[in-house]
């Protein structure tokens, strides 16, 4: 999942986090980096880091189509997500890093930080696997 996940985000050119890792760095350094990750999600001690606030998809194009019905990822309720990913998926790994993720926070245009304490932080890894599903 990890491979197919980084070659989905590297087919829609997607950005740098807030690490700011350029695709240039990535590819020299992918299978290190990549196994990083993959060996610390399989022995949970993966955290994820704050999501940007991305903006720059607005200003590549002249115009947007918004299908976020009334906020709709703004607004998701923590609680009743969990209770539906448990539904669908038992696996304790999965519920506790769709947790971790949407708990992840948001680092904010003008550098401060926001709790996520309802809502996805879109712009994630897990907003691109979300969108894929």
């Amino acid at each position: 999942m990890v491979w197919q996940t980084y070659a989905k985000v590297k087919a829609n050119k997607g950005g740098a986090g807030i690490d700011d890792m350029d695709w240039a760095y990535l590819e020299k350094h992918q299978y290190n980096l990549i196994y990083k990750l993959w060996n610390r999600l399989t022995s949970d001690s993966y955290f994820p880091q704050l999501v940007k606030q991305a903006s720059s998809n607005s200003i590549s194009y002249g115009f947007a189509i918004d299908l976020d019905i009334k906020g709709f990822f703004d607004n998701i309720d923590h609680e009743l997500m969990m209770k539906a990913v448990k539904h669908y998926c038992p696996d304790k790994w999965v519920l506790m890093y769709v947790e971790r993720w949407l708990k992840a926070g948001v680092l904010r245009k003008d550098g401060t930080i926001a709790q996520t304490l309802k809502g996805t932080p879109q712009g994630s890894l897990c907003d691109t696997m979300h969108k894929e599903g």
